[in-house]
């Protein structure tokens, strides 16, 4: 273990309700180890008090995109460089600006990268982009290994596959990290930065929630599709998740109003407020479809079935709007 010289210029509000200092994976500022030639920052539980702390304060003060000076062991800035290189950020450690990048997307390409984004707030590869500028991935990370990792990790359950990743980077100060804490984007983060993203907490009580479950678990399967999201009442998105580790889909699905199994899948659209506007049934499909949205699920099926239209399995639909409007056109067809 080293201690490093930090420079820190700017100092940054720590969350509510952080369980802890290292919760669940923060970098120390101050201490490192050395792998293979490489800087690895410790995870934020060792030193004393008042470095943890700061340490702390300076990783949340990194969710802000503004320029200021930082020189820690898992990044830094740079005033020698005016614009933006994504390859400096990607094996030379240097934190950006993401207003004046140079949008080379095609560094990065790989189609798991698109299926670890699905469930976020803006599922492109900007997100990617903007966080590696923001959050330089660590040097001896290897992108391609890691989406690899994640991807097989999500369709096996499989812990081992994640474990080994670490062991082949000599990780030893990730191996206790619990990475069922972790949906697929951030997990992916974790495996290239060694740290875990700056969560917020909202994301840091879904994490307790989530790293007490096993993979493709119904509360695992409603936390991803929430994990990235903002809500007017977050309390009640913590409670659905508690909810769904002991009661059915379906008896939980009446919270939000509907049976469909899929609302753990399609969440983000199910945690609205309702207010069933009125429906022209002679629009298009589509635009009976936004109307419909404003219903819950029980008033959609109940229509349906007074037109005598039979429901289509949803499994096959990638969110409540394009079933929905499936409906609305089975709908259009039995009245014309």
């Amino acid at each position: 273990m080293q201690k490093y010289n930090v420079i820190y210029n700017k100092l940054g509000d720590v969350p509510d309700n952080l369980p802890n200092y290292d919760f669940p994976a923060i970098p120390s500022a101050f201490y490192f180890m050395v792998i293979k030639n490489k800087k690895i920052a410790l995870l934020n539980n060792v030193g004393s008090n008042d470095e943890k702390l700061l340490s702390v304060q300076i990783f949340y003060s990194l969710l802000e995109t503004t320029y200021f000076q930082i020189d820690t062991p898992y990044l830094k800035t740079d005033r020698n460089y005016t614009q933006s290189l994504l390859p400096l950020s990607l094996k030379g450690g240097i934190r950006q600006q993401i207003s004046y990048r140079d949008w080379f997307d095609g560094i990065m390409y790989d189609d798991r990268f698109n299926i670890i984004l699905t469930q976020l707030s803006n599922p492109t590869y900007s997100k990617i982009i903007d966080d590696v500028y923001l959050f330089p991935l660590n040097p001896l990370s290897d992108i391609f290994a890691a989406v690899r990792t994640v991807w097989i990790y999500m369709n096996t359950g499989e812990n081992r596959r994640v474990y080994d990743y670490f062991d082949s980077l000599e990780l030893e100060n990730l191996k206790n990290v619990n990475i069922r804490y972790f949906p697929p984007y951030f997990l992916f983060f974790l495996l290239t930065r060694f740290y875990s993203y700056p969560l917020s907490s909202f994301q840091i009580e879904l994490s307790i929630i989530r790293g007490s479950t096993q993979p493709n678990d119904p509360s695992q399967v409603f936390i991803d599709s929430v994990y990235d999201h903002q809500f007017p009442n977050p309390e009640f998105v913590i409670k659905l998740g508690k909810d769904l580790t002991t009661n059915s889909i379906k008896d939980v699905g009446k919270l939000v109003g509907t049976d469909n199994v899929d609302w753990i899948r399609w969440a983000p659209e199910y945690l609205v407020e309702y207010t069933s506007e009125p429906v022209d049934w002679n629009e298009s499909a589509s635009d009976i479809a936004v109307s419909l949205m404003t219903w819950t699920d029980f008033e959609i099926f109940e229509i349906a079935e007074s037109f005598n239209v039979i429901l289509p399995f949803s499994e096959t639909y990638p969110n409540r709007y394009t079933y929905i409007e499936h409906i609305s056109h089975l709908i259009r067809s039995e009245i014309s």
